[in-house]
């Protein structure tokens, strides 16, 4: 009995890239799968559960406010991305790299977004109606995980477990930043209608 069951699995090389070493799968990268599994499961359930019951409004201070019949669409959307990005960076596919990159991008620009949103109602608006202190310290956290986490992403040794060869960081930061981008407007159209 060579193997020992608990190891992480190695990465078998790709057709054509033969030079590329078996690598065990970083420590990281299972750290970041399994809040990305949860919370895509979570957001399947969610969207699961409004396509059954319904989108269901909640009051504001001024009364209720009408949810989107198209919301659970983005919430599946969003489900699934976090489900293929865990299932994806377990396996060490590339595709997965993708998704939890995309994942990242559209968490710091979901975040920057309610941090502004808090900031413009409290303070240039003067509203007090929600509780500031909350979302400052949610939104905040919040933005400082996934920029941590698509950090993580680019470090080498992931880069290398994922079966990236050193090209341009540029180019594929561009790519997440184009497709993380697309994922926020189509979830905010999502939201609006």
């Amino acid at each position: 009995m060579n193997e020992n069951p608990f190891d992480s699995p190695a990465v078998e090389p790709e057709a054509g890239s033969a030079s590329l070493p078996r690598m065990n799968r970083p420590i990281g990268i299972s750290i970041l799968a399994v809040p990305s599994l949860l919370g895509g499961l979570f957001y399947l359930a969610e969207a699961g559960f409004m396509f059954f019951m319904g989108p269901i409004p909640f009051i504001s201070t001024n009364g209720a406010l009408v949810i989107s019949p198209t919301l659970p669409w983005g919430i599946l959307l969003l489900g699934t991305l976090g489900t293929g990005a865990a299932i994806g960076m377990w396996q060490g596919k590339r595709w997965g790299w993708w998704l939890g990159a995309i994942q990242y991008v559209y968490g710091v620009a979901n975040h920057m977004t309610l941090l502004a949103w808090v900031f413009m109602t409290t303070f240039a608006l003067g509203s007090v109606s929600h509780n500031p202190d909350y979302y400052l310290v949610h939104s905040g956290l919040g933005l400082i995980f996934s920029v941590v986490c698509l950090l993580y992403l680019f470090r080498e040794h992931v880069l290398a477990y994922l079966g990236f060869n050193q090209a341009s960081h540029v180019t594929r930061l561009t790519g997440v930043l184009v497709l993380g981008a697309f994922l926020f407007a189509a979830f905010a159209m999502f939201r609006l209608r």
